[in-house]
């Protein structure tokens, strides 16, 4: 995942630039690529100065589901909802 000031301009150039699919999903540039580690440098180098945060990971339940749907099970907003714990509250 990356994280810049732009994602979707970002996004649109990483995409341009390396002929890959990226995702944009809460602000941040998601990329799924084998040895991703090594195209890092690619990037960091691609871009100097938009990119301001990478992280890399074996990808998750979460990640196939992103690809599929192209946002996450639900967002931050939603956990902290009322409703998200409605049916869990004590009846008097």
């Amino acid at each position: 995942m990356l994280e810049a000031n732009d994602v979707a301009s970002l996004g649109g150039k990483i995409r341009e630039r390396f002929g890959i699919e990226v995702q944009v999903v809460d602000q941040q540039v998601r990329i799924e690529r084998r040895n991703g580690h090594r195209f890092v440098t690619d990037l960091v180098e691609g871009f100097p100065g938009e990119i301001n945060g990478v992280s890399i990971a074996k990808p998750s339940l979460e990640d196939v589901f992103i690809r599929r749907t192209g946002h996450r099970f639900w967002s931050e907003r939603e956990t902290d909802s009322p409703q998200r714990h409605r049916g869990t509250e004590k009846k008097s």
